[in-house]
Formats: C-alpha cells, sequence, structure tokens
C-alpha cells in the first residue's frame, strides 16, 4: 500500500509477530489513520505522521519523519535503517521534526538515561506551538536543536513525586540530599535524617 488513509478516527494496528510494507516503491509517504506498531513496519525515506503513530516495536528505513499529530516513541520500539540486529530503546533518524501544534513524546520505562530511550539525529526540530514531552527519561544525540518560538520540549510533572524514586531523600522539616551516583547529605539537627541511597553507578 502507498499511504494509510482515512478520517482519522481510525487506528491500524501491527501486532508482535507481524511485518508491514508501506510505500516501498515511493519516497514518502503519509499516516492519516493513528497506527500502533508492536510488529515491524517498513517506511520510504520521509513520513508524514498525520495522526497519533505509536512506536513500540520495529520501525524500518525511515530518514525523515515528519509529525504533524501525536508521534509517540517509546523504550520497547527502536528504527533502523535496514532490517538487522534488535537495538531497542535506540532511534536513528536524519531529521525529526514536530509540526506546527503536534505533539511527540518521548517514553522510557525508567528514570535511568544510561542504556534507556536513545535517540540519534542530525537534527531535531520543534516548529512554533509544538510539544514535546520527555517521559521518565530520554538521551538526545543531535547535532543541530532546533526549538521555534511557542514551542516547547520539557519533562515537567513526569519524573518522580516529592520523597520518592531511587535515592530519595526525607522530607522532614530539614530535607536531606537526593543520592545518585554517590548518597546524598543528611540533615541534621532534632530531626536529622540521612541522605538517598545511591543509585545509577
Amino acid at each position: 500500500m502507498d499511504h494509510i488513509g482515512g478520517d482519522g478516527m481510525g487506528t491500524v494496528y501491527v501486532d508482535a509477530g507481524v511485518s508491514m510494507d508501506l510505500a516501498s516503491s515511493e519516497t514518502k509517504t503519509f499516516i492519516q489513520s493513528s497506527l500502533y506498531i508492536t510488529g515491524q513496519v517498513s517506511f520510504p525515506q520521509t513520513v508524514y505522521a498525520e495522526q497519533t503513530v505509536t512506536m513500540a516495536g520495529n520501525v524500518i528505513g525511515v530518514e525523515h519523519w515528519y509529525s504533524r499529530g501525536h508521534t509517540k516513541l517509546l523504550f520497547s520500539g527502536q528504527s533502523k535503517c535496514t532490517v538487522g540486529p534488535d537495538h531497542r530503546g535506540q532511534y536513528f533518524f536524519n531529521t525529526f521534526t514536530g509540526l506546527s501544534d503536534s505533539k511527540i513524546t518521548f517514553a522510557d520505562d525508567n528514570y535511568n538515561s544510561t542504556g534507556g530511550l536513545e535517540l540519534y539525529l542530525d537534527t531535531l526540530h520543534l516548529e512554533g506551538r509544538s510539544h514535546g514531552y520527555v517521559n521518565r527519561s530520554c538521551s538526545v544525540s543531535s547535532r543541530v536543536l532546533e526549538i521555534e518560538r511557542g514551542a516547547s520540549l520539557d519533562g515537567v510533572g513526569r519524573g518522580y513525586g516529592v520523597g520518592s524514586g531511587p535515592g530519595a531523600g526525607c522530607t522532614n522539616w530539614c530535607g536531606s540530599g537526593g543520592g545518585h551516583g554517590g548518597s546524598g547529605a543528611s540533615c541534621t539537627g532534632c530531626s536529622g535524617c540521612a541522605g538517598g541511597a545511591a543509585y545509577d553507578r
């Protein structure tokens, strides 16, 4: 098939163990219905995603991704140029663009950025009024990062709550330091407590 059409209300599911070739003889395609990938989809080098696309499986062949709807890159998914060894959680694109008014979500399964969700790009571009969200963690290696006025890339409110998560310190009136590569500082006084434990060494 050359593109996924529709009124934007439906969803195409490519389940685990299923492979789909989309516009294999073309240089670009348009996705006009939502697409949920847990299997494998081979795309042409340029894709325009008009609706919600969730990448939880294997994406093959895309070099230039343009999101007009909501694109979600999950840790369980991956993108690569050709069929080959798996590298779950790693996405490779030349350009990845959030078009005006679009949403992009980078969602890892934990808060450890080492060995987690990783993006390798030449250019990550967010046009005006587009919004990028980082859930838990994400590592981005890009030669160019362009965030236009009115666009945003944030992880606000998507981490651990106060006093929770690995390395959390105490939250009494004096509060202690959070741990990470080493233990956090303790607080002293009548309500003294130890700092957060080390993690992610």
